[in-house]
């Protein structure tokens, strides 16, 4: 009964490490989504408008390459954009809930 019991103690450490591992990437990373103007409209906004008050060279056009997010205590949002030959990557903080939307970081993607 014993050994049953150890056996089943251990199935179930195992398969709780499983999850865990297999898990890790979905909750702990940010996550390439696509692009919904509902969910991510007012924060791309903010990215592009941060940018500008920045001076950074912006093209009339700028193109979004990548859209990343992860759930914190809210929403980090990392977008990935082109202006003409130059990329930048730009982390938004969301809250909306609270009215919050912070821009936390921004940095020059080098070129190749």
């Amino acid at each position: 009964m014993r050994k049953l019991i150890f056996l089943a103690v251990i199935a179930v450490c195992l398969s709780i490490a499983y999850a865990q591992s297999n898990n890790d990437h979905i909750e702990g990373g940010y996550q390439q989504v696509e692009y919904n103007q509902e969910t991510h409209g007012e924060a791309y906004q903010a990215a592009l408008h941060y940018l500008s008050s920045k001076e950074i060279e912006t093209s009339i056009n700028p193109k979004l390459v990548a859209v990343y997010q992860k759930i914190v205590s809210g929403a980090m949002y990392k977008f990935h954009i082109m202006f003409n030959d130059q990329g930048w990557i730009v982390e938004v903080w969301s809250q909306p809930w609270l009215n919050n939307l912070q821009v936390v970081s921004f940095k020059r993607i080098p070129k190749n």
